[in-house]
C-alpha cells in the first residue's frame, strides 16, 4: 500500500476502530481528525462543540484542522462523516489519499 488511506462514513461506522488496526497492520500512523478538533477546541468533544456553538462553527473548526495536514505519506486518517459534504474539504482528503466510505448494515 502507498500513499495515505482516509476513512469516513456515518458516526458510529468504525472509522477509528478500522483505522488504528489498517495503520497497526500497514505500519501507518493513524490520525483522528475528531481527536484534533477536541484538542484544538479544548471544550469536550465533538459533539458537545457542534451542540453549544452549532454546526456551522463545528465545520470550520474541522475544515481548518482537515487544511492543516500535512502532505505526507503512510497514513490512515478517519475523519467525520460530514467532512466531505464540503466540496473545499473534499478536495483537500483527495490530495492526502484515497478516499474510503465504511458502510454499516
Amino acid at each position: 500500500m502507498k500513499g495515505n488511506v482516509v476513512l469516513y462514513g456515518f458516526k458510529g461506522c468504525g472509522k477509528s476502530y478500522f483505522g488504528k488496526l489498517l495503520a497497526k497492520e500497514s505500519g501507518y500512523t493513524f490520525i483522528d481528525t475528531d481527536q484534533l478538533i477536541e484538542e484544538l477546541h479544548g471544550d469536550g468533544s465533538c459533539r458537545d462543540i457542534a451542540l453549544k456553538q452549532g454546526e456551522p462553527f463545528f465545520r470550520e473548526l474541522e475544515r481548518r484542522v482537515i487544511a492543516s495536514l500535512p502532505q505526507a505519506e503512510n497514513r490512515v486518517i478517519a475523519v467525520g462523516g460530514g467532512a466531505v459534504l464540503d466540496a473545499q474539504t473534499t478536495a483537500k482528503l483527495r490530495q492526502l489519499g484515497t478516499l474510503v466510505y465504511l458502510i454499516v448494515e
